[in-house]
């Protein structure tokens, strides 16, 4: 789903940290690598020690801290920490990807049962395996569903985001979000779609071999053969054996 910048490959974060230890900006820490808002950067800490972590440039929240001796520490075990350093930074990315997409997706369901004069109880009925009469038959769309349609179209959801979210903190947060997002879906969702038609036309194009025995009834074989050559023509996707 998501990308991942890395700017300093992972057997080379020692070396890095050697480099910039004594450099005046390295005390804020360098960025290792990164994903939306989320980054990871090495850090210089007191006691002769570097740090690890995984945080969230929005709101400086720190989500993992690994600290380690450098006297202790090798090249090949700093690289096996970041490796899965990396690969959890990913997993917090796509979790809130996650989170943030389901937050709006219940602001899109709020807003499909104001428009039909539905209570907000009957969501709460549906989620938890209850039918409600209220409904009639109709429903909202399921949040995969919503993805593929809806979701994509910015505006709506831009309007979703101004209704729904009453904190300007956090309206800035999912405005600068889906902007990013949707137009990461929508990349997605036409590669797809090239690739399906791509696949489509080679099927079709796709030409198999059959073999047919003919029969010409002729004076000679020598002519039956000219005949034959008559009616296939000049097509080179016809061979005579």
């Amino acid at each position: 789903m998501a990308k991942l910048f890395q700017y300093i490959k992972s057997d080379q974060v020692l070396e890095s940290f050697h480099s910039y230890k004594n450099d005046p900006i390295f005390q804020k820490g360098i960025c290792i690598a990164k994903v939306g808002d989320f980054s990871m950067h090495l850090l210089k800490v007191p006691d002769d020690r570097l740090a690890i972590t995984i945080e969230d440039e929005d709101d400086g929240q720190i989500y993992a801290s690994d600290c380690y001796f450098v006297s202790e520490v090798t090249k090949e075990s700093l690289k096996e920490t970041v490796d899965l350093m990396k690969k959890k930074l990913l997993m917090i990315y796509e979790k809130d990807v996650s989170r943030k997409r389901k937050i709006i997706w219940h602001w899109y369901i709020m807003d499909w049962m104001e428009s039909h004069g539905i209570s907000e109880d009957v969501f709460s009925d549906e989620e938890n395996g209850y039918k409600n009469d209220s409904l009639n038959g109709d429903r909202w769309q399921s949040f995969e569903d919503f993805l593929r349609n809806d979701y994509i179209n910015l505006s709506y959801v831009i309007g979703l985001i101004n209704k729904y979210e009453l904190n300007n903190y956090e309206k800035e947060i999912f405005l600068k979000f889906v902007a990013t997002d949707i137009f990461e879906l929508n990349k997605q969702y036409t590669m797809e779609k090239l690739e399906k038609q791509l696949k489509e036309k080679q099927a079709k194009e796709f030409k198999r071999n059959y073999k047919f025995t003919v029969t010409v009834k002729a004076k000679s074989k020598k002519k039956a053969l000219e005949d034959l050559k008559k009616i296939l023509g000049d097509n080179e996707d016809f061979t005579i054996i």
